[in-house]
């Protein structure tokens, strides 16, 4: 074998190597950018939920704030009458 082709053999699998190198850091660098991407998309769908239920807690109270108003209302309708009807009372009481 030439000296030319034993150096560019050599030359060959210098740079071989170096590739396989490269291809390892990259596969190990897509790896840990798929972990992260993982992670993110968890935090995603977790961050989701925790709205989707803040969403719902805040319909509920909503709900339960209009049925305090709507008892409060029947409560001085009920007291107006009942005022209504004290004087009535007081009234034929003389």
């Amino acid at each position: 074998m030439s000296k030319s082709r034993v150096q560019s053999f050599e030359f060959n699998e210098l740079v071989a190597g170096s590739a396989g190198m490269a291809i390892e850091q990259i596969i190990k660098v897509i790896e840990n950018n798929t972990a992260i991407i993982n992670d993110i998309a968890v935090g995603v769908t977790q961050s989701s939920e925790g709205t989707q239920q803040l969403t719902t807690a805040s319909e509920r109270i909503a709900s339960t704030v209009q049925q305090v108003s709507s008892t409060a209302q029947e409560l001085a309708n009920i007291a107006e009458d009942l005022q209504n009807n004290v004087i009535k009372f007081n009234v034929n009481k003389d």
